[in-house]
């Protein structure tokens, strides 16, 4: 039987086997992350960008939280080595 909504209990189960691997990886290795970078358990990432610090942590498709995820390649590319170039950095820094 696949994963629904109505049997995941936490973020970090959405993450495949694969992706937790790469991610505590890149944990590891990170020299600096983005400040707007938030977790939620041991492996889910997503950008915090216009989100209150206090959001409702409901696990669905439609949660901020999941809509705002932050998949393998930008965690590697952007939100924990070149954050500065990222458009939502930009954009939101100086105003944070």
């Amino acid at each position: 039987m696949g994963k629904t909504w109505e049997n995941i209990k936490s973020f970090d189960e959405i993450l495949t086997k694969e992706e937790k691997g790469i991610i505590s990886d890149l944990e590891k290795e990170a020299k600096a992350k983005c400040p707007f970078l938030r977790k939620e358990g041991k492996f889910f990432y997503y950008c915090g960008v216009c989100l209150e610090e206090n959001i409702e942590k409901e696990v669905s498709f439609t949660s901020p939280i999941f809509q705002n995820h932050v998949n393998v390649v930008e965690l590697q590319l952007y939100c924990m080595a070149h954050y500065k170039v990222c458009s939502f950095y930009k954009k939101f820094y100086k105003t944070a």
